[in-house]
């Protein structure tokens, strides 16, 4: 995958701005991992980062709970 990219390609008409969205990236290198998510809506995210390459569904679930418990919190 990372010899080969894949192309982006436009989205055609561009979409307006969202507040209802989970906007997210995950990566990783040399055994580090990342995961960032954020809520416009809510006004509220999250970034995590482990000197670990943990699998993507794990750091997803944690993501979720801790912005779900930041929600219901009223942070």
């Amino acid at each position: 995958m990372a010899i080969t990219p894949t192309p982006a390609t436009a989205i055609e008409p561009p979409l307006p701005p969202q507040q209802n969205v989970w906007i997210n990236k995950t990566g990783s290198t040399n055994g580090f991992g990342a995961y960032v998510a954020f809520i416009p809506g809510e006004r509220v995210g999250v970034v995590l980062l482990a000197n670990k390459n943990f699998p993507i569904e794990d750091r997803v679930s944690a993501a979720y709970r801790i912005m779900s418990a930041l929600v219901a919190s009223g942070q």
